[in-house]
């Protein structure tokens, strides 16, 4: 598997190589042509290219991050490279296939078979580059505990390198009162996975924002809420999914997303922006009838839900309890009379992930 992965670097670095090539080759720096990726998006011309900054060029061509096809594409036909640019993506796209194609029967091992068959590795850990990089970066500390710190740092950096398993992006959708964050808290503890809820990153901010602006703080329902301020909590949390990524961490979204999974150029661009980073988008739809909605809302108190339980016939009418995502997904039941507990389901959809890896 480490052969493999090796050779999946090598592709990624050799795209970057040739990307960085024709860039040159047509006479543009790295923000020349972020400008002009921007221009195209901006125009119209490029279709369901993400707008990436001059620091996502900087990765691709480092061979530190895998672009999508969309933007491959875009650039050979900007940068007139004549089908080389989008022949090195399509090798490191068979190098990656083929990894995850024999990463498929490890990931369904138990994690007892794993430890049993890897403890030879975990009592004699490989020495890596980063290795010096961290030894270096606590040399001469003199912090009372900085040596076990160093110690901890190791020992995570160690066990993330003999893990296998790739990257994963769930994005958790339902109505408010659906029960979507619970289910997500459920998700996070079984897969092991970082949840990322949209309240907890944004709602400080956007709480401040919507006073500046003159409305009520717990306000979620005026056009100015929703045309000013909540497109910028969805970027602010799918920066920070990004950014995880980027890191090793895999991440479960924990947000109502009723419009983007409703938008299928919002998920074609979600899914581009993952696999980029090597990672497989799943999304989950919490269904709940109206009827228990209420129920939770009521029960949960919370003073951004006022506006919702006092004008419930207003707010229902805005609704559809039957909306499913225009994506494949995965159904949760959490109507009151489900047959099947949030623990139970979280359990069955993170084995189902896994066979799917």
């Amino acid at each position: 598997m480490t052969q493999q992965r090796e050779t999946v670097l090598v592709a990624q670095q050799e795209l970057g190589r040739v990307l960085a090539h024709w860039r040159g080759s047509a006479g543009h720096g790295q923000h020349g042509l972020v400008d002009l990726l921007k221009g195209a998006v901006h125009n119209g011309k490029a279709p369901g290219v993400h707008p990436y900054t001059r620091s996502s060029l900087a990765n691709f061509e480092a061979g530190r991050q895998r672009p999508d096809r969309l933007f491959c594409e875009w650039a050979d036909a900007t940068l007139k490279a004549g089908g080389q640019i989008l022949l090195a993506y399509e090798a490191m796209e068979q190098a990656v296939a083929t990894l995850h194609e024999r990463s498929r029967p490890a990931a369904t091992a138990t994690a007892a078979e794993w430890r049993r068959a890897d403890h030879h590795l975990a009592q004699a850990p490989v020495a890596s580059p980063l290795d010096d990089v961290i030894l270096n970066a606590f040399a001469g500390a003199e912090t009372p505990g900085s040596d076990m710190l160093e110690g901890r740092v190791l020992a995570a950096h160690h066990s993330a390198n003999e893990q296998d398993n790739d990257l994963s992006v769930v994005a958790v959708g339902g109505f408010a009162g659906s029960g979507k964050s619970e289910f997500a808290k459920f998700l996070s503890a079984a897969a092991r996975w970082a949840r990322l809820n949209k309240d907890t990153i944004t709602r400080p901010v956007v709480e401040q924002l919507l006073v500046a602006l003159g409305s009520d703080r717990h306000d979620r329902h005026s056009d100015l809420y929703l045309q000013k301020v909540r497109p910028w909590e969805y970027r602010a949390l799918m920066d920070a999914a990004m950014e995880n990524l980027e890191a090793g961490v895999s991440v479960v979204l924990d947000a109502p997303f009723i419009r983007e999974l409703g938008d299928e150029a919002w998920m074609t661009r979600l899914q581009n922006n993952c696999r980029a980073r090597g990672a497989t988008l799943s999304v989950v739809w919490v269904h709940c009838d109206v009827e228990s909605m209420y129920d939770y809302l009521s029960y949960r108190s919370a003073a951004r839900d006022d506006w919702k339980l006092a004008n419930w016939q207003d707010y229902t009418a805005t609704i559809d309890p039957d909306f499913r995502p225009v994506v494949p997904h995965y159904l949760v039941d959490n109507r009151l009379n489900a047959a099947t507990t949030l623990v139970e389901q979280a359990d069955r959809i993170v084995k189902a992930m896994r066979r799917a890896e």
